[in-house]
């Protein structure tokens, strides 16, 4: 990954992280911050997308404050809570991190069983279940063993977190297609 930041700028002194969106015409690097890399995504390209496309709209207007208030809590939280956890430099520093993951972990939980599912905000797609999909499909996996944020699990402790899951994977086109179960557990360091 530090080949492309080069690539872009030879005096790049950053992070590396992905998702990172290149554009090849220019051979620059247009963006490498996930949520408005998705926002983007959401209506950004319309005016080339076939029509049924145009049609998803995963940030709707009538979800957005309720969207912005979960989400950030559930990206403090859990998305980058898990590594806050599991790269913790010291016990104390663990045990202060760990408790926010299951902490956003319940709430999650009971915002499924308040909503009635399929999906974290009910009946409709949005990029909640986008942004919260990576790290669940990864957690019993990876986070459970290799960060030990092993206060429990998605499969035991979480039914409705783990039926969300497994519908977004066996029944949402694109979630199945995207899943590499063997990239996930052989390359825990860039997870």
């Amino acid at each position: 990954m530090h080949e492309i930041y080069f690539r872009d700028n030879k005096d790049y002194k950053g992070r590396y992280s992905v998702p990172a969106l290149w554009d090849k015409k220019t051979n620059r690097m247009v963006n490498n911050e996930s949520l408005e890399i998705l926002r983007n995504f959401n209506t950004g390209w319309n005016s080339i997308l076939p029509d049924e496309y145009k049609k998803l709209d995963l940030y709707p207007e009538n979800f957005r404050t309720e969207i912005d208030e979960i989400g950030k809590w559930m990206q403090a939280d859990l998305n980058t809570g898990v590594y806050k956890a599991g790269f913790a430099p010291d016990q104390a520093t663990y045990d202060k991190n760990v408790v926010p993951v299951f902490r956003a972990l319940n709430r999650l939980e009971e915002l499924l069983s308040k909503n009635g599912g399929p999906y974290v905000l009910g009946s409709e797609l949005t990029e909640l279940d986008l942004r919260l999909y990576p790290t669940l499909i990864r957690f019993d996996t990876i986070y459970v063993q290799h960060f030990k944020c092993n206060l429990g699990t998605i499969r035991h402790d979480y039914p409705l977190l783990n039926e969300w899951m497994k519908n977004l994977y066996w029944n949402v086109p694109g979630f199945k297609e995207t899943t590499d179960f063997r990239h996930i557990k052989e390359n825990v360091s860039s997870n």
